[in-house]
Order: C-alpha cells, then structure tokens, then sequence
C-alpha cells in the first residue's frame, strides 16, 4: 500500500473514532449534570467514571454557581428556606455560600437564610424574647324595657323605657415570656367608673401551671366563657342571681393550681382558693371584699373536666363564706356549700359551626321566702342553664357570620316551697366578621311566680320583657 493510501486510511479511522466518541458526549454531559447536584441511582456512586471538559464547560454555563452549589429556580427550599447569593439551602435550612457553609449558617424551619449563611431563628420568638400583646374590646346597648311595678294597696303601673350605654368598654395587656412558660396579664375596665378586672402572673409547665393574683373564680362552662366569646347579649337573670346573689364565681383575689394529664381525653383538675365577701348593705344586698376579719375569709374550689371529641364534660364544687349578715373582725364566718356540673359542645362544620352549653347548679342559699317557718338549716336552690347557638360563616377570625341564638334558663331558690320558681326565655342574633366585630338583636322575657324571695331584691329584672340592640368591637 502506498503511502498516501495509508494516510488516507489513517484519517478515515481517526474520523469514524471521533463521530463515535462524539456520539457520547450528550450522555456525559447528562451524567455530569446529574453528578453536579449530588444525586446518583440507588447503589451507584455519584462521582462521573470519566471526565469531559466540554461537558463540563456546559455545566458551568447551566449552573454558574458551580459544581457543589446549587442556585434553584425558586429560591425557597424545601422546608420553607431561602437561599439567596447563589448558596445552597439544604433540609433544615443550613445555608452554604460557594459551597462552603459559614459559622452560623443553620436556620430553623421555616426560617430564611440571609448572605452570609445567617439566618433568623425560624420566623419565631427568638430565645429570650417577650412578647406582648394588647387587646381591647368595646360594646354599646340600646336598651328598650318594659315593666309592671307594684305600688302597694293593689296598685300597678306599667312603665315603657329606653336606654344607651356604654355596656364595656375593656383594655388590657398580656406579656408573655420564651415558650409561654411565664406570664402575666391585666385587663381594666373603663366604662363608667374604672375598675380592675384580671390581674394575675402565671407559671406553666409541662403538667401544672399555677396562676397568682384577680382572675376568674372556677365555674360553669358558661361562666368560665368570655361574655365576648358567648352568642349572647349577655348571661342573664340566671347569672345574675348566682354571682350577685349566692356568690357562686366572678373574679376575685385568689390563687389556682391546675393539673392536666395526657391523652385524648385532655383531662384537667384545678383547686383554687379566692377571697370571700361579706355584706355591706342589707337594703340593697351589696357586697365587697372581706378584709381583716378572720383567718378562714376564702373561699374554696376545684374544678374537673374532659373532653370527648367536640364535648367538654365538667364539674365543680364550691365552700364558700356565706354573705346573709354584716360581719366585723373577730366575727365568726359562716359557710355554704354547693356544686355544679356542665356540658360544652362546639363543632365546626365546612360552612360555620354548632355550639352548646348545658349546665346545672345546686347549692345551700341563705335566701328563704320570710313567710317559711325557720328550721335551722339553709335552703336548698337549684338551676338549670341552655344555651345554642348555629352560626353560618366565621370559619376563621375575621370572616363574615351570623349566628342566631336561644336562652333558656330556670331558678328553684327553695326546693322545700312551692309556686317560687323564677325562669328567663331569650332569642337573638349577631351579624359581623368573627371574633373582630359584630352588631346584633335580642329579645328577652324574664319573670317569677309569686313566692319568689324578695330578699334577693331582683324585683327590677323580674317581670320584664326587654329588646336589646347592641354592637361592639375588638382587637
């Protein structure tokens, strides 16, 4: 063979090796590729067996971060990160820059990672940090009543009238400390004249918290509520006589101690011991505050619930100081007993929700008609409580609702006399956008038969028919 023949032959070959070799590239450079950002098949190594420059240079030119680092499309990663300046932001926000992460360069879930590698602590409280929070609420009343009074000798007078108010008008603050372990909160109340309603600081556990200070005594699942949180305009003649009258909850000076154990059924007991009262004014029934007068001036309580899906079973038993005559120091504090139980049901359906409350009391009552021959032992009282409330909309704060509601309530003052029952009907409904705002109208009737005490002095809400508009704000 010739020379020129043989170089020709040469050449041949050497083009058929390079369209071959050539044939390969786009594979290799789909393998570099996939090694570059650090993926590679189960039980293959991710490393490429072989090197091309031209390859390489195409990678470069994809990923201009380089090999080591990847530049996502979408800057947030994963599991809520963002990496910025060309880094990395890997699960669990850890935050490379070139490849190389910094001192400090870890961020939280859901935090984002700054320049540097930094990153803020998750988009949460940072370890210890206070947070506080303000909040307030104010409602209006405009109340329309009408009501028979008696006169004596048989006469009775039937009087129309109409009413605006200032109902609330509440402001408070509640400072929280890292993880909520410590707190404390005061709320006032400024419509009319100003007075304190809760003032309190509270340490909380895994298990117990104990609260210190004024706050909310141990009650019925409807007095434990807000009145806020309630559907209805208010809580009523029953309310009314057990806390102005019989002493049963409201807020005093106390200290609570509440345990809660584990499982579906969020089991919790509280035990509690707030300061009594004593009487101030036997015309008009008023109280205040015990001071100074004996050793054993408070009262004591405990609280047990569970919680069965949607349904809050509880109850409650209450020793208090009884408040039927004025007491000076040295006096010796007489007692009264008495218990409730209660039943709150709240369920949320796809368009708005179902909420309940059930509740009963009993308890010893120094209030007896004084046509009854004296025993030497108290009376015994009784009430039965509903409320329910349908509501269409307010699936979330803020959102539109409304939400019509009935109250039902009746109040035995003495088990032993008969024709004494006084009973409270109420229908109403609010307007607004959940738990921010709302407007609404009710229409109540409440009324006794005639053995009723009148030692309770509640002649003025008894008897009465009563159409109350009200509207009211919070934040």
């Amino acid at each position: 063979m010739s020379l020129d023949a043989r170089n020709l032959s040469d050449r041949v070959r050497g083009s058929e090796a390079k369209a071959k070799r050539r044939s390969f590239t786009p594979l290799r450079s789909v393998a570099l590729a996939i090694a570059a950002v650090g993926w590679a098949p189960p039980g293959f190594a991710a490393d490429p067996p072989f090197k091309d420059d031209a390859a390489e240079d195409a990678v470069a030119a994809k990923f201009p971060a380089g090999a080591g680092a990847r530049a996502e499309e979408v800057s947030d990663d994963e599991d809520g990160g963002k990496a910025e300046e060309g880094g990395k932001a890997e699960e669990g926000g850890k935050a490379k820059e070139g490849g190389k992460a910094e001192e400090g360069g870890k961020a939280k879930e859901g935090g984002k990672a700054k320049e540097g590698g930094k990153a803020k602590e998750g988009g949460k409280q940072q370890k210890g940090a206070m947070d506080v929070e303000v909040h307030g609420r104010a409602v209006t009343w405009a109340r329309f009543y009408r009501k028979s009074y008696y006169y004596g000798l048989g006469e009775e007078r039937e009087v129309s009238t109409r009413d605006l108010s200032i109902h609330q008008a509440r402001l408070g603050a509640k400072v929280k400390g890292p993880g909520d372990a410590l707190s404390a909160e005061l709320e006032v109340e400024i419509a009319g004249s100003p007075r304190l309603k809760d003032a309190y600081v509270q340490a909380k556990g895994r298990y117990l918290t104990l609260r210190v200070g004024q706050f909310r005594m141990p009650n019925t699942a409807t007095e434990n509520e807000s009145s806020w949180d309630l559907p209805a305009v208010s809580r009523g003649l029953i309310s009314e006589l057990l806390l102005a009258r019989l002493e049963f909850g409201g807020r005093r000076p106390g200290v609570a101690l509440t345990a809660r154990g584990r499982g579906k059924l969020d089991p919790r007991l509280t035990l509690g011991a707030f300061q009594g009262s004593m009487l101030t004014d036997t015309l008009d029934r008023d109280t205040a505050l015990l001071s100074e007068v004996a050793s054993n001036s408070q009262n004591l309580v405990a609280r047990a619930s569970v919680e069965l899906g949607s349904v809050e079973f509880g109850g409650f038993y209450l020793d208090r100081v009884r408040t039927a005559v004025r007491v000076g120091p040295g006096s010796e504090l007489h007692r009264a007993k008495g218990g409730g139980v209660d039943l709150f049901f709240d369920h949320d359906t796809r368009g708005g929700g179902l909420r309940l409350w059930i509740d009963g009391v009993m308890g010893e009552s120094w209030f007896e008609h004084e046509e009854k021959e004296p025993d030497g032992s108290d009376a015994i009282f009784a009430t039965g409580r509903v409320l329910a409330a349908w509501r269409w909309g307010g699936t979330e704060r803020g959102g539109w609702y409304v939400e019509p509601y009935l109250l039902s309530g009746i109040f035995d003052p003495d088990l032993d006399v008969t024709a004494d029952m006084a009973w409270e009907q109420a229908f109403g409904i609010h307007v607004g956008k959940w738990e921010r705002v709302r407007v609404g109208a009710e229409v109540s009737h409440a009324d006794a038969f005639r053995n009723f005490p009148t030692a309770h002095v509640m002649e003025l809400l008894l008897d009465r028919y009563t159409v109350t508009l009200d509207a009211g704000v919070a934040f």
